[in-house]
């Protein structure tokens, strides 16, 4: 959704060629699209990017998670997506 969400919003703008993270997010909000305080749209360029970061963070955790966990511990995988799932995304759902 992250990734499709940003797409979107390249492309409802007027920009001739490539367009870098930064003038995205600028032009995002230079149109007055988000609230005050940091409170992002949803859907939006920036609320899209978020979310994907939200996201490598959460593989991140449960990659070193399962990567340090012991070889025989079968519960281990399923122990790892929990706490980074409780670490990473379950406060913003």
């Amino acid at each position: 959704r992250g990734v499709r969400t940003a797409r979107d919003a390249h492309r409802r703008g007027r920009w001739a060629g490539p367009v870098t993270m930064r003038a995205l997010l600028e032009a995002e909000a230079a149109s007055g699209a988000h609230g005050r305080g940091g409170l992002l749209k949803d859907p939006s360029a920036a609320m899209g990017l978020l979310w994907i970061r939200r996201s490598i963070a959460f593989n991140a955790a449960l990659f070193a998670s399962v990567a340090a966990s012991a070889k025989r511990d079968a519960a281990a995988p399923r122990r790892a997506c929990l706490a980074a799932y409780a670490k990473e995304l379950e406060p913003y759902h």
